[in-house]
């Protein structure tokens, strides 16, 4: 019994199968952490360009409703004057 199992441990298919094991289990690791690296990249891309569109939506928003002000104020200040 003792003989068949160093006979089996020292057999090259066993060798094989254990080396193999231990590449494949590398190269996952190593794809994981490629994977989640690329998807952070990615990430941080889309929150950048989101940040850069709303800063200036916001922007064009604030020029809009600063002329509109301007706009309303000069017609307010019309009637005022005529009325007094």
């Amino acid at each position: 019994m003792k003989e068949k199992q160093n006979k089996m441990i020292s057999s090259i298919s066993f060798k094989t199968s254990i080396a193999s094991g231990i590449i494949i289990m590398l190269l996952l690791t190593v794809n994981s952490f490629v994977a989640i690296r690329l998807q952070t990249n990615l990430s941080n891309l889309m929150i950048n360009q989101l940040v850069s569109n709303e800063k200036k939506s916001l922007e064009e928003e604030t020029g809009k409703l600063k002329n509109s002000l301007v706009r309303n104020m000069s017609i307010n200040l019309e009637i005022c004057s005529s009325i007094t």
